[in-house]
């Protein structure tokens, strides 16, 4: 009894710690990097002062996605304050609460089985996918904790017997079903799998599940209303890229993205064979009539499926951003497989080379080495050019673009000018931003012109013609500035 409650309380203080690295990997220099492009737009989205129509209005004229994560980050904004960073701490919590809900599902399908409890933490606490998106302000942390979620009660509502709380696991589910397809259209797939499995393999059960497959039904007319008669007529098509997607081709097909949801190639391979041994291996349980995993493996397939057609058929919509989602099956399916090989020497081969294999990885990327080394910048450095601005005899400065009459950057001038006055203003930076339109206007000989690699590779502009003297150039991560004399 007391080798029992020591093993017991072991167990608890590894589950206290790989918790404790989660927040530490997820907190620790989170404001390190300044905001990038698709921040600013999320940024300058939800500003609390604004009214409902004006976030709405706002997100169209310069967002692809719909607004329902803009509308939540607003919120947060007007609970936390308005301040540059204090957005990412929204992706930090969501990713947080991510790791735990992927860990309780896997504890559930493995009976209870505390260690793959702890086994799913530390595939999913130190996945650096799982990291990235926890530590920027752009919806996908959130879209993954919304589909976690769904995942989470539809499990609990096709394997309880009472009744009266599968009502409640139905409210939940289908709120976090909704929620997910409002905040991106792709997360459909995860409805209609789910009708499909209920079909497929509860028709034994058939009469219990009447009421989730009509309030699924139903579910659709809110969604359809929403993005046929609102999101379509609403959208600026002008946003869309000639190419929205990569062609279907060998490479992708031998990686399915898993490099890029691992951290690497060698890592995306030994996640995918992982993947592809387990389903021959557990073939036999996986395809038994109500086995919750076979839902995960629809998932998987049906969301790769979905754009995959769509690219032969139409034109290609496969981006990795648009199936980020399937990495929570892929997390919750391989440690609750592993669990049930029957094979020990094969069970602790799996758990050998993915234990060891993930960590190692770890160890290679910057998540990790920051602790120990200087950590590179990887999106442009404004603090470094606004702090020049701000020490020059000349604190005017605008943005270059290819075109500064286009509607495009005449919005996309709105989000910078925000950023701008609010970032500096917060580091006690002396800088006035001139837009496009005060340019002709101004009053100066020289201005500084801030070039970077998200809005335009090139540093092409209007201002820099044979009339322009450049008077200084600075190179800084991924920016370069240059103090024009435009008279």
């Amino acid at each position: 009894m007391i080798f029992k409650q020591q093993n017991f309380l072991s167990l608890y203080i590894v589950a206290f710690l790989l918790i404790s690295v989660i927040l530490i990997l997820r907190v620790y220099n989170l404001n390190f990097d300044q905001l990038w492009w698709d921040e600013i737009i999320a940024f300058y989205t939800a500003d609390p002062t604004l009214s409902f129509s004006q976030t709405v209005s706002r997100n169209f004229e310069l967002e692809l996605s719909p607004p329902t994560f803009n509308l939540l980050l607003k919120f947060f904004f007007k609970i936390f304050g308005y301040h540059t960073y204090v957005g990412r701490y929204l992706s930090v919590i969501a990713g947080f609460l991510t790791c735990i809900i992927i860990s309780l599902i896997v504890y559930d399908l493995t009976k209870r089985n505390f260690a793959y409890f702890l086994l799913s933490l530390l595939l999913s606490g130190i996945n650096i996918t799982l990291i990235g998106t926890s530590q920027e302000m752009r919806l996908y942390s959130f879209l993954i904790l919304v589909v976690t979620a769904l995942i989470y009660f539809f499990n609990k509502l096709v394997n309880e017997k009472d009744l009266k709380i599968k009502k409640y696991y139905l409210i939940f589910f289908l709120t976090f079903a909704i929620f997910s397809v409002l905040i991106q259209p792709f997360t459909i797939s995860l409805l209609c799998v789910s009708v499909i499995y209920i079909l497929s393999f509860n028709r034994q059960n058939i009469k219990e599940f009447r009421l989730f497959l009509l309030s699924t039904l139903f579910s659709f007319i809110p969604i359809f209303v929403y993005y046929y008669f609102i999101y379509l007529n609403q959208i600026d098509t002008s946003l869309y890229p000639d190419s929205l997607g990569q062609i279907i081709n060998f490479k992708f097909l031998t990686n399915l993205y898993f490099s890029k949801f691992f951290g690497s190639r060698l890592m995306g391979l030994i996640y995918l064979l992982i993947l592809i041994l387990l389903i021959f291996l557990n073939r036999k349980i996986i395809f038994k009539l109500n086995n919750f995993v076979f839902y995960l493996l629809l998932i998987i397939v049906i969301t790769y499926l979905i754009p995959i057609v769509y690219g032969f058929i139409f034109k290609p919509i496969l981006i990795v951003r648009y199936v980020l989602f399937v990495l929570v099956p892929i997390l919750i399916f391989i440690p609750s497989q592993i669990y049930f090989i029957q094979n020990h020497l094969i069970k602790k081969f799996f758990l050998v080379i993915i234990m060891i294999s993930t960590s190692l990885n770890l160890l290679t990327e910057q998540s990790f080495k920051q602790f120990f080394f200087q950590r590179p910048i990887f999106k442009p450095d404004f603090y470094s050019a606004f702090k020049i601005i701000s020490q020059s005899d000349e604190n005017n400065f605008t943005f270059s673009t290819k075109d500064r009459n286009s509607k495009h950057f005449l919005n996309i001038e709105k989000a910078l000018n925000n950023f701008s006055n609010i970032y500096a203003a917060e580091n006690d930076f002396e800088i006035k931003y001139i837009s496009s339109k005060d340019l002709e206007n101004i009053k100066s000989k020289n201005i500084w012109l801030i070039c970077t690699y998200e809005i335009n590779f090139q540093c092409e502009d209007e201002l820099m013609n044979n009339k322009t003297k450049l008077v200084k150039e600075i190179s800084l991560n991924r920016l370069n500035l240059k103090l024009l004399n435009i008279n």
